[in-house]
């Protein structure tokens, strides 16, 4: 069962102060993270981000860069 919202409270949300400095902060962390689309996909070993992906792959292309980045940071 899905739950109805009003465009009024979406819209209420979407613009309060704490929404906006939140949204601001994600930003600021992926920007210094080095991500440069969405979706992404980072791995993180040994407190370090490797990147996986940056926007649309397919399930089996991301799977190969996955084994690749693994491979790499000498997780396979």
């Amino acid at each position: 069962m899905g739950y109805a919202t009003s465009t009024t409270t979406v819209l209420k949300c979407f613009m309060a102060k704490e929404t906006i400095a939140q949204t601001g902060e994600d930003f600021a962390t992926a920007k210094l993270w080095g991500i440069r689309g969405f979706p992404a996909l980072l791995l993180q070993r040994n407190g370090k981000l490797h990147s996986v992906t940056h926007g649309y792959m397919s399930a089996a292309d991301m799977r190969l860069a996955l084994r690749s980045v693994a491979c790499e940071v000498g997780e396979a």
